[in-house]
């Protein structure tokens, strides 16, 4: 390593969390990744200013070293004081070790003095390095950067230049927080900048520190924005010999942001375009990394503004670490992350499903309870997370209550000014907040109102309805394993901002090119290639198309086009991809359904069949253009063929584009579309669409669901369309995914009343009205897509994907379907102990106590798989287990993988208790624990909210009262999820849980009695995070 500064420190590049975006271009190797380890200690605060104290004054931009004597030095702005002028002055800290907190407050350091060229209260981030045995100090003076000198590295002297003056350069644009490298020969000095108002990074090289070069821009834009503060606080570090990072904050406060850039370039790290170098974000603001005997540290401003902060810092090897999952708006900016794991993410789908398995009321207005007359709940959830998406049927159940973080928002659908006499063109209100095309009402979907907008929420959410009639609808919501890398931090949604202006620009280009082409600026900075041809393609006949061994790779397009002439028959020849030479291929379907329709047929000649955003069909009126850009990662090579179908087909246009991957083989998956044919589905059972235990020879597969494209029918049949999806994934025996019908899991409503319509995430792009106006046998051919971005489904061992098919599984119609997923042949989840409550050995073994628990006892009942009996045939029996329950406390403790990255804690339970709530604890219990006094620490609360007892309410007028009607399943088992940080679990090889009851005392309805409460346990399970094998 190369460094200047500092006596015995070193610079790198820090992180807390970092937010991994592409894997830069530019690199031959990739970066190593910095983690955060252990705690922040604060190690100084609001400083006392005397006179010159304000209660709005804050600490911000900072220097830490360490003296000539040993002792470490911290020089802050303080801005906002009641300095004449800018508000601004420096003050000073002092500690005897790095690893103490609160250090010494050690007075002003310095205040401007604009007889040396400093503006009046201007004094700004200050830098100190080592040059020539002396310590410099280079700082801003508002309209300059200047400069000082010490021998102790405590008292600096001004340095003036030949006219009297500290400054060193100036500068338009405020130039400010100034770094020094020395690389090679010559010393670098970085700054932000913001003249026009657009924030970028300068650079000024120099032999001798006394005259510097003329200022280059080195980054700019991008990802981060061009705006007067998207370049604060640039740090360049060098690693490794020619490994350049760049850090360059963007925002303070609770939504602190730094992005990290790579390069081996010291003076180019992306301008306007920074894909090539971009490595991601971490929510700190100001970092800096100092290196101490050994080890790393990295110092960052607090939240709060109140202070400054140390944490510990390692680097890591990318395999051994998780991708940085993208959370709110950043799911969509960060879309070509599409194929990154996401370990430490669960996602859950929860409707107003009828608890019977049958379709009462078509599925609608079962709550979970009622709190009033006007708040009858369908979800409720504690802890943080991500409501990513939304679906209610047309306007019922307007206004809906988006209660976050216990702070209530009413969202109303405009039809409710005249519920009764509704007509097309309403909209969310506030609008706002609510804009396509993240969300449309019932007049677009044809049926629906949908909401893709994030509803981030720190300790709660709950969604209520006001009205009841026909108060349908579905909810799909993420929560993380605490500590996982999320792309920002969490804060909840305030009910007045709306989605950034990016985002939505972003969606709306879906049917358009998403992927940029080699010969423009864009694509030589991406690396694109591209290569294409045509074929002719007879029947049955199987055709390669390209095999692509330049890798490791990321395929970004792949586009098909015929003749308009020869559609139809296309749509049955089938395209087969297969990575890497693995013995099967992972993408084998039909190529209309691969492109998200049953059929190429267009009845109504319009220009785009699929306008979705991952894939569109567009047709010109001559040629019928199939585009997928979904990301598809290989590692050595891609073979991407078509077979005929009955018809031959002359002429089929190809391409595909794709680009360099740098990044580690476990941080991503590969692409399927796995097919699947159900010409005759089996009375009262689920349709399979997808069991990743039986597809391409592995047994367990780490990765997401993102979608499906799927045929309900082949004779214009929608009234099969009543069928639930159902999804279940990691060994779970509930399904983590539970929708209210088929049309509504593709975003329409009451079969969409007979219409196609296309969206960018959902679509019924074929099939007529019914079959009796259907013009052709390809008319008859019902189809419909969901693609899931923001709201994909994670899985981490294996997932089974249902769709029953008719309200009871009753449906006799013909069904096709391709589910597109991402997945890795390696677990990312891995049992590792599993505690069976009843069981004498397995109580002992697991060391369980429950002082105030039930003696055992047996509970015979089901779990929610559907219908448990179809045309007087018992389709799902009734099974036996032995549990518990306790009012009081629990502890056991369970083994674990030393190298987790978090634990998943699944509890089989009787649902028969309401609202169960816990506060858990944790301790370590590994080996050589024994004796010790454990160290408890709070891991968050577990709640399940309802009961296998609901409340019905579904009055037949709009404007109806609730009504009050209990309804009890017989399906009392469940297995419910709690995530352990992964502090509270990395390293150790076995943990002691203490669960502590905290009921809630609530009743179903208003005026309903109070029911029995308690802790139900019938078996734990332990499942370890962890980093799935390279492929």
């Amino acid at each position: 390593m190369r460094h200047f500064f500092l006596a015995g420190l070193a610079w790198v590049p820090p992180a807390l969390a970092l937010i991994l975006g592409p894997i830069p271009t530019c690199a031959a190797e990739t970066p190593k990744q910095p983690r955060i380890v252990g705690a922040w200690w604060q190690v100084a605060g609001d400083p006392d200013l005397g006179d010159l104290t304000s209660p709005k004054q804050q600490p911000v931009d900072f220097a830490v070293w360490q003296a000539a004597d040993g002792t470490w030095q911290l020089w802050s702005c303080i801005r906002s004081t009641r300095e004449q002028g800018q508000t601004r002055l420096l003050y000073r800290w002092e500690g005897a070790r790095l690893t103490d907190a609160n250090w010494k407050a050690m007075g002003i350091a310095l205040r401007a003095d604009p007889k040396v060229g400093e503006v009046e209260g201007g004094l700004q981030a200050p830098f100190v390095f080592r040059a020539a045995g002396r310590f410099v100090m280079f700082y801003g003076g508002w309209n300059a950067i200047c400069s000082a000198s010490s021998t102790d590295g405590k008292v600096f002297e001004r340095r003036l230049n030949t006219v009297g003056k500290a400054t060193l350069f100036g500068a338009t644009g405020n130039p400010r927080d100034p770094m020094v490298l020395r690389i090679g020969n010559l010393w670098y000095c970085y700054y932000t900048a913001h003249p026009q108002n657009q924030g970028a990074v300068y650079c000024r090289t120099s032999p001798d520190l006394r005259y510097l070069s003329e200022a280059r821009i080195i980054a700019r834009g991008g990802q981060a924005g061009n705006g007067p503060s998207a370049a604060e606080c640039p740090y360049v570090v060098e690693l490794e010999p020619g490994q350049f990072y760049l850090f360059r904050t963007q925002r303070y406060g609770r939504e602190a942001q730094t992005s990290v850039y790579f390069s081996r370039d010291p003076l180019d790290f992306g301008v306007d375009h920074d894909e090539g170098h971009f490595l991601g974000t971490l929510p700190v603001a100001a970092p800096e990394i100092i290196q101490h005997q050994g080890r790393f540290y990295i110092a960052a401003l607090l939240p709060s503004l109140k202070g400054i902060q140390i944490a510990r810092l390692e680097w890591v090897s990318p395999a051994d670490e998780p991708p940085v999952i993208p959370v709110g708006l950043d799911a969509y900016r960060q879309w070509e992350r599409w194929p990154y794991q996401r370990i430490g993410a669960r996602a859950s789908m929860r409707s107003t499903y009828d608890r019977s398995g049958g379709n009462e009321g078509a599925d609608a207005s079962h709550f979970l309870y009622q709190q009033t007359e006007d708040f009858n709940v369908a979800l409720d959830v504690e802890g943080p997370g991500v409501l990513y998406f939304t679906r209610y049927n047309h306007w019922h159940g307007s206004p809906w209550h988006y209660e976050v973080d216990h702070m209530d928002h009413l969202v109303r659908e405009s039809s409710i000014a005249d519920p009764n006499h509704p007509v097309p063109g309403f909209t969310f209100q506030p609008e706002k907040l609510f804009p396509p095309p993240l969300a449309y009402t019932w007049s677009d979907t044809q049926g629906a109102d949908l909401s893709w907008v994030p509803i981030p929420f720190e300790r709660s959410l709950r969604l209520a309805y006001g009205r009841t009639h026909y108060g349908t609808g579905y909810y799909i919501y993420h929560q993380y394993v605490p500590g996982a890398r999320l792309s920002r931090p969490l804060h909840a949604w305030d009910g007045r901002t709306p989605p950034d202006a990016d985002v939505l620009q972003l969606i709306a280009r879906a049917g358009q090119d998403l992927v940029p082409r080699p010969d423009t600026p864009e694509g030589r900075k991406a690396g694109v290639c591209e290569e294409s041809g045509k074929v002719s393609l007879r029947s049955g006949e199987t055709v390669s198309l390209v095999r692509l061994t330049k890798a490791p790779a990321m395929l970004r397009a792949l586009e098909l086009e015929v003749p308009r002439a020869a559609a139809v028959a296309f749509s049955r020849a089938r395209l087969r991809v297969t990575w890497d030479d693995r013995p099967q291929s992972s993408i084998d379907a039909p190529v209309a359904l691969f492109y998200g329709t049953g059929t190429l047929y267009n009845r109504d000649g319009r220009e785009y069949l699929v306008k979705g955003f991952p894939i569109h069909v567009r047709d010109d009126g001559r040629r019928v253009h199939l585009a997928c850009y979904f990301p598809m990662p290989f590692f050595h090579s891609a073979r991407i063929e078509l077979v005929g179908p009955q018809a031959s087909i002359p002429e089929v246009f190809w391409s595909v584009r794709y680009t360099p991957y740098h990044g580690p083989a476990n941080q991503v998956a590969y692409f399927h579309a796995t097919y699947a044919d159900h010409p005759r589905p089996e009375l009262g059972r689920d349709l399979i669409l997808l069991d990743t235990r039986q597809v391409e020879g592995s047994k367990e597969w780490s990765g997401h669901l993102v979608g499906m494209s799927f045929i309900f029918s082949h004779e214009a049949n929608l009234s099969t369309l009543e069928g639930d999806p159902r999804f279940f994934f990691d060994d779970s025996l509930t399904p983590q995914a539970q929708g209210t019908g088929t049309e509504e899991w593709a975003g329409g409503g009451d079969y969409w009343g007979g219409r196609t319509m296309t969206l960018p995430f959902v679509g019924h792009p074929t099939g007529a009205p019914n079959a009796q106006t259907a013009r052709c046998a390809e008319d008859r051919i019902e189809s419909a897509y969901r693609f899931l971005l923001a709201d994909l489904m994670p899985f981490g061992k294996n997932a089974r994907i249902c769709l029953e098919h008719g309200g009871t599984n009753e449906s006799t119609e013909h069904y096709e379907t391709v589910t597109y997923w991402y997945g890795a042949p390696s677990a990312s989840l891995r049992k590792t102990d599993e505690l069976r409550i009843g069981d004498p050995a397995s109580e002992q073994a697991h060391d369980y106590h429950s002082p105030e628990a039930s003696a055992p006892y047996e509970i015979t009942s089901r779990y929610e798989w559907g219908v448990d009996h179809v045309c007087g045939q018992e389709v799902y029996p009734a099974h036996t287990d032995r549990g518990r329950f306790t009012k009081g406390m629990s502890e056991f403790t369970l083994k674990l993988e030393p190298r987790n990255l978090g634990v998943l804690l699944r509890r089989k339970l009787d649902y028969r208790f309401p609202n169960q709530r816990a506060e858990v604890f944790v301790a370590d219990a590994s080996g050589g624990q024994e004796g010790k006094a454990l160290d408890w620490r709070p891991a968050g609360v577990w709640y399940l909210a309802g009961s296998n007892t609901c409340v019905y309410s579904n009055p037949k007028e709009e404007l109806g009262a609730a009504q009050h009607v209990v309804q009890t399943s017989n399906r009392r088992f469940r297995d419910d999820e709690f995530l352990v940080p992964r502090a509270l679990t990395e390293g150790r090889s076995a943990i002691r849980v203490r669960i502590r009851f905290t009921p809630v005392k609530r009743p179903l309805f208003p005026g309903g009695p109070l029911p029995d409460l308690a802790w139900s346990e019938i078996r734990y399970d332990a499942y370890c995070f962890v980093m799935p094998e390279r492929p």
